[in-house]
């Protein structure tokens, strides 16, 4: 990973990637639950409050959502298209025989024939696995569309239309790229810096390839901060910024997974 992908990043901006979360659907119930409650997400463009935004990007299994700070709030922006009080997109990216690539809900539109047109979809789940680590959490190689035979310890990669090949990471970048161009669209302005919720549990590799996903979509400064981590910063920014002491268990269910973290200082 390049020396770039780097970066301090204030409370304020975690805070704006954990409404992002919250946005997509990923129910943080925490010791401190009903405490701190999102606000209804705007369609109105507000004005940044910095000449170099950052955004909180919560890139999901099934969802996918973007948040920025602004007017002395905090937004997720929807993507176009979406249903109000929806500000979420699906986290599926689809390629065509062009090599092509759209996100989100025209993505999700689309329907696979495995010769013109291509859908992917979870690919969180696949990044930073091998083969041999797909087949563990019950993904078989037909799944992935590519044949694994002898490479068993090799990253996954995807079988695009007309036989050629690409690394999940790219794919992931894909989407990440989309939810990037959300938020420029909405500020009128370039963002090159994100910070980007991780599970818990997730290996050095995993991170490694969503650092690298953010890198190929463009992101210049990026930070990754577990999401149980996010929402206890959230909790003492929301109710006591000079709080000294936070302890509780934080329950993180999501549409695929439900992680649970002990967090103590």
């Amino acid at each position: 990973m390049s020396q770039k992908v780097a970066g301090r990043f204030s409370p304020v901006e975690l805070c704006t990637l954990l409404v992002a979360c919250l946005c997509a659907w990923q129910v943080s119930i925490f010791a401190f639950a009903g405490l701190w409650t999102p606000r209804r997400c705007s369609r109105t463009p507000l004005r940044a409050e910095q000449e170099a935004p950052s955004v909180g990007l919560d890139v999901g299994t099934t969802n996918s959502a973007v948040a920025v700070r602004a007017d002395g709030r905090f937004v997720v922006i929807p993507p176009p298209g979406a249903p109000r009080g929806r500000p979420t997109m699906p986290s599926v990216v689809a390629f065509n025989a062009r090599g092509d690539s759209i996100a989100g809900l025209k993505a999700n539109r689309v329907k696979a024939d495995g010769q013109k047109q291509v859908v992917f979809r979870s690919m969180k789940r696949l990044l930073g696995r091998t083969y041999a680590e797909a087949h563990e959490i019950g993904l078989r190689p037909s799944d992935l569309g590519a044949d694994p035979a002898g490479y068993a310890q090799q990253l996954v990669r995807l079988l695009l239309p007309g036989g050629q090949t690409i690394s999940v990471e790219e794919v992931v970048a894909v989407l990440i790229k989309a939810l990037v161009q959300i938020a420029e669209r909405y500020l009128g302005q370039p963002v090159k810096r994100a910070v980007l919720g991780v599970p818990a549990r997730w290996t050095a590799n995993q991170k490694r390839a969503l650092e690298y996903a953010a890198e190929l979509a463009g992101l210049e400064s990026v930070r990754l901060v577990a999401e149980p981590e996010l929402a206890v910063r959230a909790y003492g920014i929301r109710t006591s910024p000079n709080a000294d002491f936070l302890s509780g268990r934080i329950f993180d269910c999501g549409l695929t997974s439900c992680g649970i973290s002990r967090y103590y200082q």
